[in-house]
């Protein structure tokens, strides 16, 4: 099943993540409704509404993620689709927990980043 998970997390250019660079711990709100957690979910679904992957983060985290704030969805929501379409929970026990994905996943588009502005200042 780790295969699986990290085949599918690689399948996605995370450096293209419009919430790549954001404090990891603002993609864990309280999802239990009350006002703080319904104000953060609603400043990272905007952050995810103009994102280029907000697709592919959402199939990724219904398949593979039980916590957090993935492809515009909170754990809430991806809970009520999967029993909507009849798709298994997540089960696996990752080798690293998502604060250290979503701090890959920073560096990844840091680095990015970096490159393309010494491309920029290069002499060609």
């Amino acid at each position: 099943m780790t295969n699986d998970l990290w085949r599918d997390y690689n399948r996605v250019d995370w450096s293209q993540a419009s919430c790549a660079g954001i404090a990891t711990e603002e993609y864990y709100p309280d999802d239990r409704g009350n006002a703080r957690g319904l104000n953060r979910n609603s400043a990272l679904r905007r952050v995810c509404e103009s994102c280029p992957i907000i697709s592919e983060c959402a199939n990724y985290a219904l398949l593979n993620e039980q916590e957090g704030f993935w492809g515009g969805l909170t754990a809430r929501a991806r809970r009520d689709i999967r029993r909507k379409y009849n798709i298994d929970e997540p089960t696996y026990n990752s080798p690293f927990n998502d604060a250290n994905i979503l701090a890959a996943r920073a560096k990844q588009a840091q680095v990015l980043r970096d490159t393309e502005e010494e491309y920029a200042t290069t002499d060609r």
